[in-house]
């Protein structure tokens, strides 16, 4: 008799219960690939057990989509806020126009308007931007969740 090998790494031994369908796919598997079964528990295992599995790397693909639309959500609600107070104040402040003058009030109109996409498109394509200017330079992490909120957008804890 042949004195076995000893292993490099201590190894322990359990004896797992699984359905007979598991059973037979098991078998399959093995056939196909050549793998012992232990090997392919272990991979299993291994794969189910892994903190960095292909759950948590959606659930932290969801938390960046969260955070990106708080920052989006907070920057509709400057815009919309910027609005209502322009509108207030234009209508506070554009008096209305006399019949005689709506003609010359309509084509100084549209040249201010031509000016003002003019000026909006500039802005646009250069780094000063009106949220900047109201917010200040923020980064996503800014509007990142607290682990608080997180919990109650995942339905779930964190998991460290």
């Amino acid at each position: 008799m042949r004195p076995r090998k000893k292993r490099l790494s201590p190894r322990n031994t359990i004896h797992p219960r699984i359905p007979p369908q598991l059973a037979v796919q098991l078998k399959g598997y093995r056939a196909l690939t050549g793998a012992s079964e232990s090997a392919v528990v272990e991979a299993a295992l291994r794969k189910h057990l892994d903190l960095d599995s292909d759950a948590e790397r959606i659930l932290r693909r969801f938390d960046r989509l969260n955070r990106r639309v708080a920052r989006l959500q907070r920057e509709v609600e400057v815009n919309a806020e910027f609005m209502a107070v322009w509108a207030q104040m234009w209508l506070a402040t554009t008096p209305l126009l006399p019949a005689g003058e709506k003609e010359q009030g309509r084509l100084a109109a549209a040249k201010r308007y031509e000016e003002m996409t003019a000026y909006v498109i500039k802005r646009l394509n250069g780094p000063k931007r009106l949220l900047t200017d109201i917010l200040g330079q923020y980064t996503e992490d800014d509007a990142a969740p607290t682990p608080e909120a997180r919990k109650e957008l995942n339905g779930h804890p964190e998991r460290s």
